[in-house]
């Protein structure tokens, strides 16, 4: 009998010991820069990602604005100055955050820095 309330306190003790480790670890604010920057990175690399498509996207229009202008269609050419002006900004506002990223990577490095060295 005081062999089994001894395992069960034992495995008790154990689950909430584990526990605490893992909050701890959770609140830890070195882990928490770190999820940022990792976080920070993968924006980064989506922004790329997002860059080289509306540069894709931005020369496939920007050719069939100069085919509708050779061929005189005004409706097409109207149409295909918006979806270059469209592009541009995309291109423009995913510039901005790409720079925007990379400050926070560079902040969330000094952070961690200064964390771990004393």
């Amino acid at each position: 009998m005081r062999s089994v309330k001894a395992a069960v306190l034992g495995a008790v003790m154990a689950v909430s010991v584990g526990a605490g480790t893992a909050l701890a670890q959770n609140v830890s604010p070195v882990r928490q820069d770190v999820r940022d920057l990792h976080r920070d990175r993968r924006d980064v690399v989506r922004d790329k990602h997002e860059i080289r498509s509306d540069r894709r996207d931005l020369g496939a229009d920007r050719r069939d604005l100069r085919k509708d202008i050779k061929s005189g269609d005004s409706s097409e050419v109207r149409r295909d100055v918006r979806e270059v002006r469209h592009d541009r900004v995309d291109l423009r506002r995913d510039h901005r955050e790409i720079v925007a990223d990379k400050h926070d990577v560079r902040v969330d490095r000094r952070q961690i820095r200064r964390t771990v060295t004393p």
